[in-house]
């Protein structure tokens, strides 16, 4: 057998062999000087051959990446595109779900939905999420964990298996520089593709863009409340331009309204101002089934505006401002929750806040924390309580009461809840729940006791003005 190497520009690129099967065979210079040659032309047909093959590969890459290139930049418009003309979110990821073919899901950072969207064709009732199960193998952990604006897109579960279902690509939202969700594509009908990376990568970013002008915007809207709010309690504007704005804010001012002012103790916040203003507000939706309340935020406060259902009164919303002082409690501290007068015009908030500020000025000189106060409801006791002389106050009150300490408990009850109920007999009964005789037998016992009839005018309002200071001092 005779070997000859394909050589071209010095390097071996090839061999060729020259052999007769049939026979042992002697090959002479003759036969080794053709066979050179031929090694030679074929060394240049090789090489010319390996070019063309190149090339045609260099030419089909190219021609990968311009298409590659046009459809990111078909994309790129068509996002583009949609944000400029207001597109929400959910919106956006249904044009990335035409785009892609595949359904993707909108993930927040606890992996709750916030919006998806899905091929018809699939006919799915419900998003073809990352399951739970999923998410804690050690392999996908880890791979979720390394996403990062350096690596944005992973696939998990990175190989397919049967028993973990479909693979996920999910790409990183990064906000402020925030992880701030994750975005998926999910491998369904179609397997997943280089350009489904691509296209993740760049909605996530588009996605990242509009969640955070949203938060923008929410922020600037609440801003805009909080400052209409505050022209409203401080009349920093007249009454004719707060009643033209007040309407883009979801207020009517020719309805009654309430001031609800909740007074934190600052020296158990444990969340920012910001944050404490936006927990009272939806709690005050949601225990009142309204739309979100305007409120602003004070040294020590948050003040809230209130619509007045018709035919009601201030004190017919105590049981739900107690309840959201309730429901706060877990996150804040509220001392005292006071609902204003009701306030029919402009002119009346700025009265209504004072007198908000009064009341709870008020209760921090008795230490009161009891709850919830309607302004309507302390009459007198205002006036008196005004002059700064608290200790004289309760000593009043306590005098007033001194006769009934040692007797017997019902009297004191019983007296307490006559006076409530306004000087009615029947009342007091009903709310009692024993015979009309027996507060008649009661209040003569009383009158006995204290030297004065329990039932006259003047000692109605000294009982009161008694009762209201002996509860704000938590007696």
């Amino acid at each position: 057998m005779l070997g000859v190497p394909l050589v071209f520009d010095g390097k071996v690129i090839g061999l060729i062999f020259v052999d007769n099967v049939q026979q042992d065979h002697v090959y002479t210079d003759e036969d080794v000087a053709l066979a050179e040659l031929f090694a030679r032309l074929g060394a240049l047909f090789l090489r010319q051959a390996m070019l063309n093959a190149h090339l045609k590969n260099k030419a089909a890459e190219v021609v990968r990446q311009k298409n590659t290139l046009a459809y990111l930049a078909d994309v790129h418009q068509k996002l583009t595109n949609a944000v400029l003309d207001g597109a929400s979110i959910q919106t956006v990821v249904t044009l990335l779900g035409e785009l892609s073919a595949k359904p993707v899901v909108l993930y927040n950072e606890d992996f709750h939905v916030l919006a998806w969207s899905a091929p018809p064709g699939l006919k799915m009732a419900q998003p073809p999420v990352l399951a739970s199960r999923i998410r804690e193998l050690p392999s996908v952990k880890q791979a979720l964990a390394s996403l990062s604006a350096s690596c944005p897109s992973t696939v998990v579960p990175p190989t397919p298996a049967v028993w973990v279902g479909r693979r996920h690509l999910m790409c990183r939202l990064i906000i402020e520089g925030q992880p701030s969700g994750y975005l998926g594509i999910v491998e369904v009908g179609r397997g997943l593709e280089e350009l489904d990376t691509k296209l993740a990568e760049h909605g996530a970013t588009v996605l990242s863009l509009q969640v955070l002008s949203e938060r923008r915007q929410a922020e600037a809207e609440g801003q805009a409340r909080e400052d209409f709010l505050s022209d409203l309690l401080h009349r920093t504007r007249d009454a004719e331009q707060l009643s033209r704005r007040a309407p883009q804010f979801g207020v009517n001012l020719a309805q009654p309204h309430v001031l609800v002012r909740f007074s934190l103790d600052n020296a158990s916040q444990n969340v920012s101002v910001s944050a404490g203003r936006k927990l009272v507000i939806r709690q005050l939706a949601t225990a009142l089934s309204v739309p979100e309340p305007p409120a602003v935020s004070l040294p020590g406060a948050v003040v809230a505006l209130l619509t007045l259902p018709s035919g009601l009164e201030p004190r017919d919303l105590r049981d739900s401002v107690a309840s959201v002082r309730t429901g706060l409690s877990p996150r804040l501290n509220v001392r005292t929750a006071v609902i204003s007068g009701v306030c029919h015009s402009p002119e009346d908030f700025p009265l209504a806040h004072r007198e908000l500020r009064e009341i709870d000025e008020l209760a921090c000189s008795f230490g009161w924390s009891g709850g919830v106060l309607a302004a309507g409801e302390l009459g007198l006791f205002r006036l008196v309580a005004a002059s700064g002389r608290v200790k004289e106050a309760v000593h009043f009150a306590h005098e007033t009461i001194r006769p009934l300490q040692d007797a017997d408990p019902s009297l004191l009850e019983t007296w307490r809840t006559f006076v409530a109920s306004e000087g009615r007999v029947q009342a007091t009964a009903s709310e009692l729940g024993v015979h009309e005789n027996t507060i008649r037998y009661r209040l003569g016992k009383i009158g006995k006791l204290t030297g004065q009839d329990p039932s006259g005018l003047d000692r109605l309002l000294e009982a009161r003005l008694a009762f209201q200071i002996l509860d704000l001092a938590g007696w």
